[in-house]
């Protein structure tokens, strides 16, 4: 599966999510191991959101701090949940923008802003990183969605 590939294929060049996984870790990683009895939807849904609750604010402390390998290091992890968060998306985004890796923050940010409708901050980071990787068009129309949104921007 190819997450990080949303809308425009000439996008991303790989997902960043897996980034440095091996199939090693998809071995031992409970996620990919068969589900037992009482181990159901539910249960799994409010650990996702207990993971959440913790690790996006841990990650926003680290990314305001610069640190952003260790921030992606903790939100991968989300970018792999069956609903990931817009805000695990858009920290991811703006970390490998930071990175110099515009077309990885393209894609995830581009994620983001489906999630994210109402967000100017979302379509703004959208816009700069589709202009640093040379999507110029594409980072007029998002630069221009953050205007309408509020007009600060």
């Amino acid at each position: 599966m190819h997450e990080a590939s949303v809308g425009h294929s000439h996008w991303g060049s790989g997902n960043p999510a897996t980034r440095g996984v091996t199939s090693g870790q998809d071995q031992t990683d409970s996620r990919f191991q068969p589900r037992t009895a009482g181990h159901g939807l539910a249960q799994r849904c409010c650990a996702d959101m207990r993971n959440d609750a913790t690790s996006i604010p841990q990650a926003e402390a680290l990314v305001r701090a610069r640190r952003y390998q260790e921030a992606l290091e903790i939100l991968r992890p989300l970018l792999h949940a069956s609903r990931p968060d817009w805000n695990a998306l858009y920290l991811a985004g703006q970390c490998y923008r930071a990175l110099e890796e515009p077309e990885v923050a393209a894609d995830l940010l581009m994620r983001a802003s489906r999630l994210a409708t109402d967000n100017p901050a979302v379509f703004l980071a959208l816009g700069i990183a589709l202009q640093m990787s040379g999507h110029y068009v594409d980072s007029g129309s998002a630069l221009g969605r953050a205007i309408v949104l509020d007009g600060d921007y």
